[in-house]
């Protein structure tokens, strides 16, 4: 087998993000966006969670998880409500709908998941992690240091 070249590699990382996007789609045809699946699965472990911990949970900037709050409140799957203790805090919780897709999307992705990885060995999903997690610190290195650049 020969070396596979770094560009041939950043390709096959695109054609799975991009394949994993498609398979979402499938789940959601009408209704997905990015980050709903994740903000639904995070507001089922922890209903009531604050906005700005919802935000820094999902790594991802306050003025975005606005604009993904608007949608999903817009598809009547969360309710924002002030804190009743500190009304400057807005919480965040599931409508029965928002409950309903959240247990949807948990059984596609664990359906996803079984499909995905069934061709591979206990062994080499246990290497393959740790790769995974190399290639996702080196990309935000990577972004660390192109906005250093930016700035100066």
């Amino acid at each position: 087998m020969k070396d596979i070249e770094e560009l041939e590699l950043l390709i096959l990382f695109k054609k799975c993000n991009k394949a994993l996007h498609k398979c979402h789609q499938q789940n959601d045809p009408k209704g997905s966006f990015r980050g709903k699946g994740q903000l639904l699965s995070v507001l089922s472990k922890q209903d009531g969670i604050s906005q700005t911990e919802l935000a820094n949970h999902m790594d991802i900037a306050r003025a975005s998880m606005s604009e993904l709050l608007m949608k999903v409140e817009k598809a009547g799957l969360v309710k924002r409500k002030p804190d009743s203790n500190d009304k400057r805090i807005i919480r965040v919780y599931l409508t029965q709908l928002g409950k309903d897709k959240a247990i949807e999307n948990s059984a596609f992705t664990s359906r996803l998941a079984t499909k995905a990885f069934e061709v591979y060995t206990q062994e080499e999903m246990n290497q393959l992690a740790p790769l995974l997690s190399k290639f996702i610190e080196q990309l935000n290195s990577f972004v660390e240091e192109e906005s250093k650049k930016e700035e100066e």
